[in-house]
């Protein structure tokens, strides 16, 4: 190995090489099993997100976790059930279907279902009231409505007048 001396410091020709980037701790590629796991626990601060897309501590904290188990030796089972024994099965993106994951599973089916019943409420209503108004119209309402759509009744001081009427006299 060849090295040169400066003065009372020395250094070597492979210190001056450049370093190799190492992989990412959680890089995909290198480490496909995290991924995979990490891809089936939810972020708990992001709720969208999987531990493995989020950059939140947290996640990054429980990838640290999945990574630490996977090194220990323990089986993807045996990571997962860990944390939803100590997150509970929130932390799943697939949680299973059981009386404590109902609301999960079917509050999303409720919410629209009771969106549906409301939506066809207001339409009913709407409908209803349409219906008592023309029922309340009698035929001198609807000439009167044609006059003024045929433009011979204005508007004039607060009320529909004839158009007639509603010039004022030259001369008067």
């Amino acid at each position: 190995m060849e090295s040169a001396s400066t003065g009372a410091q020395g250094f070597s020709v492979e210190s001056l090489k450049p370093n190799e980037a190492q992989p990412a701790e959680f890089d995909p590629k290198t480490n496909p099993r995290l991924y995979e796991i990490s891809t089936q626990l939810r972020c708990l601060v992001c709720a969208n997100e999987s531990i493995a897309e989020s950059n939140v501590e947290l996640a990054i904290d429980l990838r640290r976790e999945v990574a630490k188990q996977i090194k220990a030796g323990k089986t993807d089972e045996e990571i997962i059930d860990f944390m939803v024994d100590r997150y509970g099965d929130y932390v799943l993106f697939k949680p299973p279907f059981k009386a404590k994951t109902y609301l999960l599973w079917l509050g999303p089916i409720a919410f629209f279902g009771l969106a549906i019943w409301a939506l066809l409420r207001i339409v009913s209503s709407r409908r209803a009231a349409r219906r008592d108004r023309r029922a309340n119209v009698d035929a001198r309402d609807i000439e009167r409505a044609k006059a003024i759509l045929r433009g011979e009744l204005v508007f004039k001081s607060g009320e529909f007048v004839e158009k007639s009427a509603a010039r004022p006299q030259a001369g008067a």
